[in-house]
């Protein structure tokens, strides 16, 4: 059961969205902090101008480098990059280091000076004004992606390649607060709609970063919604006969092999959605503050929806972020390395409406029926948590998005 929380409505949905002249003060901040801040990279050794060259020549910690490199690297500038960039006081903590290299910074520093005081009188800090360019009724801005052609020619040679594909992946958490302090519960769904296959195809895997373990170490431990099926399989979301699933816990994830069952036609396609829940460590109990949850795109899939959802008393004290990766077999390296396979550009992260009306998608009509699953067996009401949502059309195969869940954002 979670813990009873005030009334009042969490900081983000308090924050009034950006008005258009406030979105173009913001803009023109952003531009002349991108010009200063290329140009210099451009003063720089080679060597220092990627974001693990830069670590290096200035001795700074990597994904501050890392978001200030993506950052200056986008070719369009939106306000959503207030999010990508590190705040003023790491910006000018990499200036000074470049200072110190005998650059001439005073421009830098000047467009620094200057972003901050539009931060501050916006919103008072980076971290509120994150939750008003997030804010319900905030303009939508369109998503940066690769080419779209260049991911279906992916997305068609690689169903060609593995002999699999689908019309759609979801992966959706929802985060729920517990008795006790240094625990929260997670629920997740998971499954593919429409997924093909050919009689050669290489087997269907789907990977789980948990355990079903519930004594693991780390408190992590992922159990079947529906009791009658320890394989998490929710039939009324399935194709009938259901899938036969098989499932392995190696280290810190459940992999589970799918295997049509033998009586059904081979070219029909098949849905099949799973429901877990469990408990893990409270995020800000961590070291790190933070928790990661991924979404890997294994097979080729037409449209990816990733969500995430937060108990109210959660999300008031968290800011999410998204990004993108190239999946390499060490996922389990530390956040802080993580800028060695992280994209320069990934999709937009969407706040979500409240309620069942934020969750429905044109994806598929069933998916707020899906996300009930969760939200009753964790006794709750979809209008209690505040939702994020990466929707995207041909995700780019073998890799993986990220949600980062940030409960340090006070320091930023």
């Amino acid at each position: 059961m979670p813990t009873s929380v005030p009334s009042i409505a969490p900081t983000n949905h308090l924050s009034p969205p950006l008005s258009e002249t406030e979105e173009a003060a913001l803009i023109a901040a952003l531009t002349s902090l991108k010009r200063e801040f290329r140009s210099l990279m451009g003063s720089l050794p080679v060597k220092a101008q990627t974001a693990s060259g830069l670590s290096r020549f200035l001795d700074l910690e990597r994904t501050t480098c890392q978001r200030l490199v993506s950052g200056i690297s986008e070719s369009a500038t939106q306000v959503r990059l207030v999010a990508q960039l590190p705040g003023a006081q790491g910006l000018r903590m990499v200036a000074n280091s470049i200072r110190a290299q005998g650059a001439d910074t005073t421009s830098a520093l000047a467009s620094i000076e200057d972003y901050d005081a539009v931060v501050t009188r916006l919103a008072g800090s980076q971290s509120k004004l994150i939750r008003r360019i997030n804010a319900p009724g905030a303009s939508a801005e369109p998503q940066v992606t690769p080419d779209q052609n260049a991911t279906r020619v992916l997305f068609e040679s690689a169903a060609a390649f593995t002999g699999r594909s689908s019309d759609l992946w979801v992966a959706a958490h929802v985060f729920t607060p517990t008795e006790r302090a240094d625990r929260v519960r997670q629920g997740r769904v998971h499954g593919l709609l429409g997924h093909r296959s050919a009689r050669n195809a290489v087997p269907l895997t789907v990977h789980v970063f948990a355990t079903n373990d519930p004594t693991h170490e780390d408190g992590i431990g992922f159990q079947p919604v529906r009791a009658e099926r320890d394989d998490g399989v929710l039939e009324e979301f399935s194709t009938s006969p259901a899938p036969i699933v098989r499932s392995k816990t190696p280290g810190v994830s459940v992999v589970q092999s799918i295997d049509r069952d033998p009586d059904a036609p081979l070219d029909d396609p098949i849905d099949v959605m799973f429901a877990l829940d469990g408990q893990t460590a409270h995020p800000a109990v961590l070291d790190r503050r933070c928790e990661e949850v991924w979404s890997l795109v294994n097979f080729p899939v037409r449209r990816m929806l990733f969500d995430v959802y937060l108990h109210r008393e959660l999300a008031r004290t968290c800011i999410a972020e998204l990004d993108h990766h190239l999946w390499r077999p060490d996922f389990e390296s530390e956040d802080g390395e993580r800028w060695q396979t992280r994209f320069p550009s990934n999709p937009g992260l969407q706040m979500l409406p409240r309620g069942k009306e934020g969750v429905a998608t044109d994806a598929w009509d069933r998916y707020p029926d899906l996300l009930s699953v969760l939200f009753e067996h964790h006794e709750a009401e979809a209008d209690d948590y505040v939702g994020f949502r990466c929707d995207v059309a041909f995700p780019v195969w073998r890799t993986g998005y990220r949600i980062n869940l940030d409960f340090d954002s006070s320091e930023r």
